[in-house]
């Protein structure tokens, strides 16, 4: 992927988004927090993900997102605890 001229690259939550970063620092990537565990996790284990999901990122060149998106499924505060935990709020 990186010698396809791409300037951002979407990992799957089977990625390991570390190593990615670690072997390609210069590219942007985006990802990868699961969808399903948005839908059927507690508030607390999305945060967490979350959370894990952007020290992974490196704090840099990253896009932190939902695999494939929010399933209407998805309960209303485990969305909120993945935007809250994306944008580094306290208590989350």
């Amino acid at each position: 992927m990186d010698k396809s001229s791409a300037e951002v690259i979407s990992l799957g939550t089977r990625h390991d988004l570390a190593a990615v970063r670690r072997d390609y620092p210069d590219l942007v990537l985006q990802g990868n927090v699961d969808e399903k565990l948005l839908r059927e996790g507690t508030f607390e284990q999305v945060a967490q993900a979350t959370r894990r999901c952007l020290a992974a990122g490196g704090g840099q060149r990253h896009i932190v997102n939902l695999s494939h998106g929010v399933d209407r499924n998805t309960p209303f505060q485990n969305f909120e605890a993945f935007v809250q935990a994306a944008k580094g709020e306290r208590g989350v």
